[in-house]
């Protein structure tokens, strides 16, 4: 299951100075929901990374930056998701 379409709305509309903070909180968020198995990881990373870079952000800063957000929102699995499947 590709990331969730709000949180990736979300961060493409972060502004300059708060990129790659708020590509830390979408990863975060979403890799508490890697953990608990309703988003695959690599298709979140994937998606996290190019959402990044379309803010403007480097390839390695997009890479370090989702690797620790989702690190440590996998350390904090959410107990109970409830995930919708996104429009065709």
């Amino acid at each position: 299951m590709l990331p969730s379409g709000a949180e990736l709305d979300r961060l493409s509309q972060a502004e300059n100075g708060t990129r790659n903070g708020h590509l830390n909180r979408s990863a975060f968020a979403l890799g508490q929901l890697v953990a608990s198995e309703a988003l695959d990881e690599l298709e979140t990373v994937t998606g996290l990374i190019e959402a990044g870079q379309n803010l403007g952000l480097g390839l390695r800063e997009c890479e370090r930056t989702v690797a620790s957000g989702l690190r440590g929102g996998m350390e904090q699995p959410r107990a109970s998701v409830s995930v919708r499947p996104r429009p065709a």
